[in-house]
């Protein structure tokens, strides 16, 4: 008998190790698959039939692509020439599909299988559900994707390994230019190695950091320019190890808005410092002359006086009223350009009679203060601009007036000449002068250079606002150069109008001051007037001017008593030449009484009383009723010429001042006679015309306006005034009697136009 003895303890170790992993693999909650090169499926344990909701009897033989969805074909193919190589596939991240066709996000590692030779006969697929995780990562992207914040989370090397849309738009990076690169890309470069050592002392001792807190922070866009940047960080731990997650506001709006309110506080104080100023200004402005009227006024009322000494306190009495009206005016007049009521006209005159009309003006207060005056053109001028001549004249009395006003020794100069397309008028001074920081303020309301200037000098700080404002109206500009002490120069520019055609004259001959007009006859009345004032003083002085040049005067006391007044005159046959109205009166006002008796049928003059002097306050009058408007305080001459005017026109018998010449206020320049006779002789054609267009309101509109502005450049104001409230009459449609009305006052006036005064009798 032959026996073979065999030692199997290898192979027996070796079947008892293919027991163990064979249990172990089979109670795996991974799914462990084993399959052929070509895909074939050659072992499918119990977590695979966990994962997948397959059974081992129905995955063993079948293809491992029934696993794979749509789109991740050509993994196969890949992984397969990485095993090829002898490569090791860890923890690849796919997506694989279910028994009941759910898909399940699976992390995958593939070994090979090799023979005994080491030859590739397989391989080995370990598959983990991470379904969990992705749904988490899921929800964390959304959640960092909606904030409202920048969000960059950084690893403990600094990379950023991961940010949100908000990164990519507020940097100007794409995603991938961000994943991977250090945190420091999105610092200036300035202070990147700051900014580094400041991370790595923090990621020694992370905490938690609110928005806001820390340093003053900047942030770096692709594109080079930096921001300002508040940052909030959170360390997290992760089984990868550290990360910071950083969320980062742009904070350039809010910086922004706090320096604009910074901004305004200062403004506000600065204005309100204006204020308080301008209304201590204002008070010493208002109370210093009214000082003098009322002293002096005492002094006229309760003494023996000599005539001299009559004469000179009435004198002082009527500077300083004159003075506080102008002080009324410069309000009155910044209120309208503020408000957007004050309108430009555009007439054609000569720019340089307009600088002879103010070197007239301005002659007398040089010489007083023993100043030299001088006027200068340079190069050519032109003979004739569109403009507004009274607001130029405005704006270059105001200017002379403070050149004249702050200068102590030496003297004043007015330039004109041509700057490109516009017509500039320099006015230049030897006087104190300012500094860079004085002219700052120079033009705003309320302001002058310091508070000692005022004290010094007066004034209520509104003459430059009030001027840089008429430029701007009349399109041009103002500026001026100046240094203490060495006096300063003003340039101001406006718009000449169109000049194609236009002569371009050499030192114009008509820049000589212009010689006074010769005095008016006084005024002689011979009508009755019902003046209708509740304030006694207004009533007596008015009253007194009235009955000084021959009229007889009705008073009353309150529209309704006016309204009685007019009534019972008509009743009994001695109906009123003119009705002085005060639009501001008790129990009935001046609107109201004027409503009243147009109603009742009273066709008579009205002319409107009041203090309001703002833009608008005339044409509210004449819609009320009245037929024309006078602003207090006003001169007993403008007084009187308004009243003989209307009494004239009306045909009451006041032969002595209707049938007086119309003399032009220029008729005294010998020079200008020929041109003046030469626009009173077309007056004729010009009437003759505005009548014949009489049923075209459009057209008598704008003869009109051609007239008025004419008639000013020609010295004849009253032909001016009554040829604008015959275009503004059209221009709102007036009826025909009213139009009619208007066109036989502006006849009536041109027929007693004159080039020169009468010779003596």
């Amino acid at each position: 008998m032959t026996a073979i003895v065999r030692d199997i303890t290898a192979r027996k170790e070796a079947d008892k190790a293919k027991t163990l992993l064979a249990a172990i693999v089979r109670s795996s909650h991974d799914a462990i698959i084993g399959k052929t090169l070509e895909g074939t499926i050659t072992s499918w344990n119990q977590g695979a039939e966990r994962l997948y909701g397959y059974t081992a009897e129905e995955m063993v033989g079948q293809s491992i692509s029934r696993l794979v969805p749509p789109g991740c074909e050509d993994e196969a193919p890949t992984l397969l020439a990485r095993l090829r190589r002898g490569e090791r596939v860890e923890h690849y991240e796919t997506i694989r599909r279910r028994k009941d066709s759910r898909l399940v996000h699976v992390s995958v590692t593939i070994s090979p299988i090799r023979d005994a030779r080491g030859k590739l006969i397989g391989a080995s697929t370990v598959a983990r559900d991470i379904s969990e995780r992705k749904r988490a990562e899921m929800q964390f992207h959304e959640l960092l994707e909606s904030a409202p914040d920048a969000m960059v989370i950084v690893d403990d090397r600094g990379e950023m390994v991961m940010v949100n849309g908000q990164t990519e738009a507020l940097f100007g990076y794409a995603r991938e230019e961000l994943v991977g690169r250090p945190v420091e890309q999105l610092v200036p470069e300035r202070i990147r190695g700051g900014h580094a050592r400041h991370r790595t002392g923090y990621q020694r001792e992370p905490k938690l950091r609110p928005m806001g807190a820390g340093l003053e922070l900047h942030g770096r866009r692709k594109d080079g320019t930096e921001f300002p940047i508040e940052i909030s960080l959170s360390p997290v731990e992760t089984e990868n190890g550290k990360i910071v997650t950083a969320a980062i506001r742009d904070i350039t709006e809010r910086r922004r808005t706090e320096e604009e309110l910074v901004l305004a506080k200062e403004s506000a104080l600065s204005a309100s410092r204006a204020k308080s100023e301008f209304l201590a200004n204002m008070s010493h402005e208002i109370r210093t002359p009214m000082t003098a009227i009322l002293g002096y006024a005492d002094i006229l009322a309760g003494s023996d006086l000599s005539a001299e000494e009559h004469a000179a306190y009435l004198g002082t009495i009527r500077l300083n009223g004159a003075h506080l009206l102008s002080v009324i005016n410069d309000i009155l007049a910044l209120s309208k350009i503020e408000a957007g009521k004050m309108t430009m006209e555009s007439i054609t005159c000569s720019p340089a009679r307009l600088v002879g009309e103010v070197l007239a003006l301005m002659h007398d207060r040089a010489r007083d203060k023993g100043l030299a005056f001088e006027v200068v053109y340079e190069g050519l001028i032109p003979e004739r601009i569109e403009t507004d001549p009274t607001r130029v004249r405005q704006i270059l009395l105001n200017l002379l007036g403070n050149a004249v006003k702050f200068t102590e020794s030496g003297g004043v100069r007015l330039t004109m000449r041509m700057a490109g397309e516009r017509l500039a008028f320099a006015v230049a001074d030897t006087g104190i002068g300012m500094t860079a920081e004085e002219q700052v303020c120079l033009f705003h309301p309320f302001a002058q250079t310091d508070a000692s200037t005022t004290r010094r000098f007066g004034g209520t700080g509104l003459g430059l606002t009030i001027t840089k404002r008429l430029v701007e109206m009349l399109g041009g500009t103002i500026h001026v150069e100046s240094a203490p002490r060495r006096g300063s120069t003003f340039t101001v520019t406006i718009d000449p109008g169109p000049l194609n055609g236009v002569p371009m004259l050499v030192a114009p001959s008509d820049m000589q001051p212009i010689p006074a007009a010769a005095a008016a006859a006084p005024v002689r009345l011979d009508c009755r007037v019902l003046l209708a004032e509740d304030l006694q003083d207004n009533q007596r002085l008015l009253a007194f001017h009235l009955r000084k040049a021959g009229a007889e005067v009705v008073t009353a006391e309150n529209g309704e008593v006016a309204c009685a007044r007019v009534r019972e005159a008509e009743a009994a046959g001695r109906p009123f030449a003119l009705v002085l109205m005060d639009m501001q009166m008790p129990v009935l006002d001046g609107y109201q009484a004027t409503a009243a008796l147009r109603r009742w049928g009273y066709r008579g003059t009205i002319v409107a009383l009041t203090a309001h002097a703002m833009e608008g306050d005339r044409e509210r009058c004449l819609r009320a009723g009245c037929d024309d408007y006078l602003s207090k305080p006003m001169s007993g001459e403008e007084l009187l010429t308004t009243v003989s005017r209307h009494v004239g026109r009306q045909g009451e018998p006041a032969a002595t001042c209707t049938k007086q010449p119309l003399v032009s206020a220029l008729g005294r320049d010998p020079e200008l006679r020929e041109l003046l006779a030469e626009f009173v002789t077309a007056l004729p054609a010009r009437v003759a015309a505005l009548a014949t267009a009489a049923g075209d309101l459009g057209r008598m509109a704008a003869l009109a306006h051609q007239l008025k502005g004419a008639a000013g450049c020609h010295g004849f104001p009253a032909i001016t005034e009554a040829a604008g409230r015959l275009e503004a009459m059209a221009k709102s449609g007036g009826g025909p009697e009213e139009t009619q009305s208007c066109l036989r006052e502006l006849a009536d006036l041109c027929g007693r136009a004159s080039a020169m005064p009468p010779p003596p009798a």
